[in-house]
């Protein structure tokens, strides 16, 4: 038994059994001797041995070449990635060098610069150094010279010459490259003006021709001792040719009228040709006003030019810029107020050019605006603004014109004191000083001392001799002052003579018929004129603001309110209506309720005289006597007419 137990256990402890038949084992120990029966063991033991080994070897190369699979699965997959990486980057590369191509091609098609070829010299003069590439060299200094001297005057007009940039000379390569196949790709799809010439003597000296393209030649001759005038002249005749409406920008100054000579007959020639041009025609009719306007001193037909220009190009900022200062010029308030408002909201839109000089133009058709709308405190603001943003051609001379928004904000002494950031340039507005002094004494009611200065205003304007036109100044500015300083004094046939005289179309002029009606007592009259005023400028608050007072002076304080109303409506920043709306108040008893207007008007008109002597006397009819007493106190620091100051005499000793 102890022998099958220790049989059966051998058995069992064969790994797996495998190979081993235990039925065969028991027969065989069973039948054979001891000695046999080891023998047997020993023989399977060894076999069970060789087994074992030989399964562990399979599990080694199992493993092993489990292992060696996983790396090729990694090395294919790496190489998958590979693969797919670089056919990834060959197409990418592919795509880049096709937009590369693209680009060249699209580039080469829309060049249209001008290109400078290299002049045909005689030898000698080579050999002395003046070799073709000189002489383009030079031509090229002196168009990139002409340019930086042309301010053009607009933007976003579609012109590609406005820049030296645009200029160059080219130097054909010898042999195949990259810069030969764009330069083909240019000159085959591209729009490209191409310039050449040559040198050639003469019997007197020199003769340099040019040819730009197809469009003809031009040649400069003269002795070799001028070499440098020919250049010039050899300069121009390019300029002239291939960028014709800067030529004339060039030849008519505008930044600066007295800085040279302008060739205007040579300008009207060119101009009278660019006006059949689609490319060029609402720029030359700009230009014909701008001459017009500066050089010839005729505001209509220049606004008739302006017009035609804008009728061509409805989207041309400068044209409405230019004309609305010219109709602010000649009483027309309404246009004058819808061409600043569009050159304004246009000017938005504008993208191109030099963005510092477009935003200050911007900010100058806001002050104007502004100023039309009786906002003279925020007119001044932006109009200073402007100045520091950026330097224009005639913005010294705006800034100038400015000065009389200070007084008609009733601060004369601001007026008086303020100092120009930028002198203008020479020639240009000298008359404005006097036309400022014109408006303050206006705003200080000094009548007589208008009379005494006209003669020297008179003689002001006759002498200016650029960018103003003498009639448009008598009939629009000059005669209505006189005449209604005359009515104050008395005058009123005087004062209807010189009237009569101005533009039926000047809004200024109607509203002083409409005054120099009232100062005669003639109230029809005086409501018609104000009522022609109100319908030729419904947008401007002025002409409600002097009804408004004109009803006031009646014993009339409802009407007059429901004026200064309107007023207020159409200029909410406009002080006059609130302190005229204040007063009409107080002639109802209701000096309680004035003083809010008061206020308000202070807002816009901080150091106007009247406005605190009124708001202290409705402060006193309100029993707030030490509030009254500091307006008056105010009142008598700031500048006050002389009806004004003997009120405020009475009131503050009373």
């Amino acid at each position: 038994m102890a022998e099958e137990n220790e049989g059966r256990q051998a058995g069992a402890a064969a790994p797996g059994g495998a190979g081993i038949d235990p039925a065969a084992v028991a027969l065989a120990l069973g039948s054979a001797s001891r000695a046999k029966a080891d023998e047997f063991l020993t023989e399977q033991i060894a076999v069970t041995r060789l087994q074992k080994e030989r399964l562990a070897a399979q599990d080694r190369h199992f493993h092993e070449e489990a292992a060696l699979e996983l790396s090729h699965l990694r090395l294919r997959r790496f190489s998958g990635w590979a693969k797919a990486a670089f056919e990834f980057s060959a197409g990418l590369i592919a795509l880049v060098l096709a937009a590369i191509l693209a680009f060249t091609v699209w580039n080469a098609a829309h060049s249209e610069g001008l290109i400078i070829e290299s002049f045909a010299v005689p030898p000698d003069l080579a050999a002395r150094g003046f070799t073709g590439e000189v002489v383009a060299g030079q031509v090229l200094d002196r168009l990139a010279a002409m340019q930086a001297a042309t301010d053009s005057g607009v933007t976003n007009q579609g012109y590609s010459g406005g820049s030296g940039d645009d200029i160059k000379v080219e130097i054909p390569e010898t042999g195949i490259s990259i810069g030969e196949l764009y330069r083909f790709l240019r000159r085959w799809l591209g729009h490209e003006t191409h310039i050449g010439g040559e040198v050639v003597h003469t019997a007197t000296g020199l003769a340099i021709t040019v040819r730009a393209g197809t469009t003809g030649a031009d040649t400069a001759a003269g002795a070799e001792t001028d070499l440098d005038t020919l250049l010039q002249k050899t300069a121009e005749n390019i300029y002239r040719r291939t960028q014709p409406y800067l030529y004339v920008r060039y030849i008519v100054p505008v930044a600066d009228p007295a800085a040279g000579a302008p060739r205007l007959a040579e300008a009207r020639a060119i101009l009278a040709e660019l006006i059949h041009s689609s490319r060029y025609q609402a720029l030359a009719w700009n230009m014909l006003g701008i001459i017009s306007r500066i050089y010839e001193h005729n505001d209509r037909k220049a606004v008739d030019e302006y017009s035609k220009a804008i009728t061509i190009n409805p989207i041309f900022v400068a044209a409405f810029g230019n004309r609305a200062g010219l109709e602010t010029r000649m009483g027309h308030a309404e246009d004058a107020l819808t061409d600043f408002r569009a050159a304004d909201r246009l000017r938005v839109q504008d993208t191109s050019g030099d963005q510092s000089r477009a935003s200050s133009l911007q900010v100058t058709y806001q002050a104007q605006a502004a100023a039309l709308m009786g906002d003279y405190g925020g007119a001044f603001a932006l109009m200073q603004r402007a100045m520091n943003m950026a330097t224009l051609p005639g913005l010294a001379d705006r800034g100038l014109t400015s000065v009389q928004w200070l007084s008609l904000q009733h601060d004369v002494r601001a007026a008086r004191a303020y100092v120009l950031p930028v002198p203008p340039p020479a020639g240009m507005l000298t008359v404005q000083p006097e036309i400022n002094r014109l408006v303050m004494a206006t705003t200080l009611e000094n009548w007589a001392g208008i009379v005494a200065m006209m003669p020297t205003v008179e003689k002001a304007v006759a002498a200016q001799t650029l960018g103003l036109d003498p009639a448009t100044t008598r009939q629009a500015v000059l005669q209505p002052a006189l005449a209604l300083a005359r009515a104050k004094l008395g005058d009123i046939a005087g004062a209807e003579s010189l009237i009569a005289a101005t533009p039926g179309d000047c809004y200024d002029c109607v509203r002083i018929r409409g005054q120099i009606a009232g100062e005669a007592k003639q109230w029809a009259r005086a409501d018609f004129w104000f009522a022609r005023a109100v319908h030729d400028a419904p947008s401007i608050p002025f002409a409600h603001e002097d009804w408004g007072r004109s009803l006031l002076a009646r014993g009339k304080p409802d009407e007059a309110i429901a004026q200064f109303t309107l007023s207020n409506k159409k200029g909410p920043h406009f002080a006059d209506p609130l302190e005229g709306w204040g007063e009409a108040l107080m002639a109802k008893n209701q000096s309680h309720l004035a003083l809010a207007k008061f206020k308000e008007a202070e807002k816009y008109a901080p150091n106007w005289g009247r406005l605190h002597l009124k708001w202290g006397e409705a402060l006193y009819y309100a029993g707030k006597k030490d509030e009254a007493r500091a307006q008056f106190a105010r009142a008598a620091t700031l500048d006050l007419t002389p009806s004004e100051k003997a009120e405020l005499a009475k009131v503050s000793h009373g």
